[in-house]
C-alpha cells in the first residue's frame, strides 16, 4: 500500500512537472512574440528616425524655407507632411533684385527696361539688369496706405560678392533723352492762367515750354537758352522782373503741370 501510494505521488509530481514545463514553453514562446513584435517597433522607429536626417542635393549656400504664413521654419517648427522642405539651395547663376512700384507710377513700368543696381553692402559699386517681370495684382505692404505692385528685376550676370536677401536701390530707366535743355524742377513756376516760367538772374520773368521730367529735373523744351542762371527759389521783388516769352504761351497749348517720367 505505501508502494502504491509512493507511485501515485510520483506520477502525480510528474504530471504537475509536465504541466508546468508546457507552462514556461508557452510563456516564452509568448515572450519571443512580444520581443519580435518590440523589435519590429524600434526597426520602424529607426527608419523613422532616419527620415529626419536633412540632406541637400547638391552643395551650396544653404538658406531658410518660410511656411505659407511667411515664417521661417526652424528648430520647433510644424512641418507639412505633403512639403517636407526644411531648408532651400538658391541659384546664384541668376540673381533677381524684388521691387515694389507705387500704383500711381506701374504704368510707367514695363518687361525690358533697363535698370540700375546698387547694394548697401558695397557702396559705389553698381550692377545693371532689366525688368524681367511685373505682378498683376497689388498689394497692400504692412504700415502703407497705398497698393503697390511687385516688379522683379533680373541682374546682367553674377558677382560672387551678392548674397540672398541683401538690401538694393533701384532706377528703372523709364526714358532717356539725349542733347536736352534742362534745369532744377524747383526753378519752374507756374501762374493762374497756367503759364509757366522761370525768374532769372537778369530779372526777367521768362515764360518756358516744359517738357518730361523727373523728381529732380524738367526739360525746357523752349524759352530758355544753354547758360542762363534761373532762381532754384521764389527771388523777392518778383513785381520787378520784366515778362517775356508770353507768345510761347498761346503757341505750345501746355499747361504748367509735367508729366512725370525719365529716370526714376
Amino acid at each position: 500500500m505505501e508502494l502504491d501510494r509512493s507511485k501515485r505521488l510520483l506520477e502525480q509530481t510528474k504530471n504537475n512537472y509536465n504541466l508546468k514545463l508546457a507552462q514556461i514553453r508557452n510563456n516564452i514562446k509568448n515572450l519571443k512574440a512580444t520581443y519580435n513584435n518590440q523589435l519590429g517597433v524600434v526597426n520602424d522607429l529607426r527608419d523613422v528616425l532616419a527620415t529626419f536626417t536633412v540632406t541637400a542635393p547638391s552643395s551650396g549656400m544653404v538658406i531658410y524655407k518660410k511656411n505659407r504664413l511667411g515664417n521661417k521654419i526652424k528648430a520647433g517648427s510644424m512641418l507639412d507632411p505633403f512639403n517636407p522642405v526644411v531648408a532651400t539651395i538658391p541659384d546664384l547663376s541668376v540673381l533677381n533684385s524684388k521691387i515694389y512700384v507705387s500704383e500711381i507710377d506701374i504704368s510707367k513700368i514695363s518687361a525690358g527696361q533697363q535698370v540700375q543696381i546698387t547694394v548697401d553692402a558695397f557702396p559705389g559699386k553698381e550692377f545693371t539688369g532689366y525688368v524681367a517681370n511685373i505682378a498683376n495684382i497689388g498689394e497692400q505692404l504692412p504700415n502703407s496706405d497705398s497698393k503697390v505692385f511687385e516688379v522683379l528685376v533680373k541682374l546682367n550676370g553674377t558677382d560672387p560678392m551678392l548674397r540672398p536677401s541683401m538690401t538694393t536701390g533701384n532706377r528703372v530707366i523709364i526714358e532717356k533723352f539725349d542733347d536736352v535743355l534742362y534745369i532744377p524742377i524747383e526753378s519752374l513756376h507756374a501762374g493762374q492762367d497756367n503759364m509757366t516760367f522761370v525768374y532769372t538772374k537778369d530779372g526777367i520773368k521768362q515764360v518756358v515750354v516744359p517738357g518730361e521730367s523727373n523728381d529732380k529735373y524738367i526739360i525746357i523744351e523752349q524759352g530758355l537758352v544753354a547758360g542762363t542762371n534761373v532762381w532754384t527759389t521764389t527771388p523777392d521783388n518778383t513785381a520787378k522782373f520784366r515778362l517775356e516769352g508770353e507768345e510761347l504761351t498761346f503757341n505750345s497749348g501746355q499747361g504748367a503741370s509735367a508729366g512725370a517720367a525719365g529716370v526714376y
